[in-house]
């Protein structure tokens, strides 16, 4: 079984945190989802480089 993101959390209360700007939550998220979502992309695109912009324009959209 996998564990939850932040056990204490549910996703509302992290992205409220997210909202409300809280760079400790946010950062948490990065290191915890990037490598996911970097892969995801590149399942698409198998071009590295696109792929890590990807996953960056969406932490920027997130932030």
């Amino acid at each position: 079984m996998c564990e939850p993101f932040l056990p204490q959390e549910n996703d509302n209360q992290i992205l409220l945190k997210i909202s409300l700007k809280d760079s400790v939550v946010f950062d948490k998220l990065y290191r915890d989802q990037y490598k996911k979502l970097f892969l995801l992309s590149f399942s698409y695109t198998h071009d590295k480089e696109i792929s890590e912009e990807v996953v960056h324009d969406v932490f920027i959209k997130i932030w």
